[in-house]
């Protein structure tokens, strides 16, 4: 009893340590989607949207907001200063002294980065946070694609699973026909290879799928396998027009346009002047003044009327980089309206797909029933009544598949659309 007992104990203490195998998280369409949509390669765009709309603030308030600063120093001279007067030189600062100025500098006109540069910046931060709205609905679009291939794939196995299972029942006819010499033993070959290859495509099909839920799985953001619960609700509010003008690709172009054409007029505006008020308190040990700690104020105007001949080349890069964009654009734009014709292609194709696989099913599950009493009567080879299995097969599978590209497609056109 003890050995038996400590074997036991051996036992269970053995499968505590095997690692459990991790069953597969059950999501719907809706909750694949909506991680999908927020997942690490979604956040980053979401950082960098967020860096954009930072780098317009800095420069908004680089125009606005006051700047304080504080310098120190100290100076050693090799000689001493002396001032030459009717009554001898007389010293007017030492060979060793310091200084100290806090400055508080007050912008009050710069017409580039209050006009120009701050409200371009502000463009390209609109536009990074179109781009990041329009990667959230890629990413929810690629998410739902392969959950609609693993259900797919859901929809081969279930009619290929029927077919196993027809075969079996097959060949045991079979095999009890051959045994009363009533069929030849080649037929009972013939069945048995249809059905190894049927239990061949079945584990292909579970492999593939596997992967398949991994992958869709790192698309969530989950380190388990994801297993679909169901095809969920249509998308009822697909729109037949096609307009493609609120795509995030399509206004992040406009508005990348619009931060260009700001950056050009910038550089025109840095012929104006700008001006700054400065206030600052200064403590200075150099000279022979007695007060050696004041306030001053100033007002200073700073015009670049000719900065080096490179306001011309810099007018000429966003020149090229406006032509460039325009052209992106329309070149996006011709795109995305195909995109939204093949949408609708799709789901014209899809809804007649649908309507045929329902009649086939039917038909083919009749053809199969005669073929079987056919072929027991004698008046069927046992090639016709496979046929007709695989043709049963064939059917329920286009069925399944059928059902699940109507939604496909119905997705695919809202997404071309950018109204997802």
């Amino acid at each position: 009893m003890k050995y038996q007992l400590s074997v036991l104990l051996s036992l269970l203490a053995v499968l505590a340590a095997q690692p459990l195998a991790h069953a597969d998280t059950k999501m719907s369409l809706d909750q694949v989607m909506q991680l999908a949509a927020h997942n690490p390669e979604s956040q980053t765009a979401q950082a960098r949207a967020d860096g954009a709309e930072a780098a317009a603030k800095i420069e908004r308030r680089m125009a606005l907001f006051p700047t304080v600063s504080l310098a120190a120093g100290a100076t050693l001279r090799d000689r001493e200063f002396t001032l030459a007067t009717p009554m001898g030189n007389l010293p007017v600062g030492d060979t060793f002294f310091m200084e100290a100025r806090l400055r508080i500098s007050q912008p009050l006109f710069d017409a580039t980065r209050l006009f120009h540069t701050s409200e371009a910046a502000k463009h390209e931060a609109t536009a990074a946070r179109h781009l990041s709205k329009r990667k959230s609905e890629e990413l929810a679009s690629s998410a739902a694609q392969l959950y609609f291939d693993i259900l797919a794939m859901d929809a081969l196995r279930d009619a290929n699973d029927s077919f196993i299972a027809s075969l079996q029942s097959r060949l045991a006819e079979v095999q009890g026909m051959v045994r009363a010499e009533r069929v030849i033993g080649a037929d009972e070959l013939r069945v048995a290879l249809a059905l190894q290859n049927a239990e061949q495509l079945a584990l292909t099909l579970r492999e593939e799928q596997k992967l398949a839920k991994r992958s869709l799985g790192r698309l969530v953001g989950d380190d388990d396998a994801v297993q679909p619960t169901g095809l969920g609700g249509e998308f009822l509010d697909v729109e037949s027009d096609a307009d493609v003008s609120q795509r995030g690709d399509l206004l992040a172009l406009r508005a990348q346009t619009k931060a260009a054409r700001k950056r050009l007029s910038g550089v025109r505006s840095e012929l104006l002047p700008s001006v700054v008020l400065n206030g600052d308190a200064v403590f200075t040990e150099a000279g022979p003044q007695a007060e050696n700690t004041f306030l001053q104020g100033s007002i200073n105007l700073v015009w670049v009327p000719f900065a080096g001949g490179t306001r011309s080349a810099r007018k000429d890069i966003h020149r090229a980089e406006i032509a460039a964009l325009q052209s992106q654009y329309e070149h996006a734009r011709r795109g995305a309206t195909l995109q939204v014709e093949a949408g609708k292609t799709a789901l014209v194709i899809a809804e007649g797909q649908l309507a045929v696989a329902a009649k086939a099913v039917a038909q083919s599950q009749e053809a199969a029933r005669i073929s079987r009493e056919r072929y027991a009567s004698g008046r069927e080879l046992v090639g016709d009544v496979l046929d007709a299995e695989a043709l049963l097969r064939d059917s329920l599978a286009k069925l399944g598949i059928a059902t699940i590209d109507r939604r496909r497609a119905q997705l695919t056109l809202r997404i071309s659309k950018g109204s997802l």
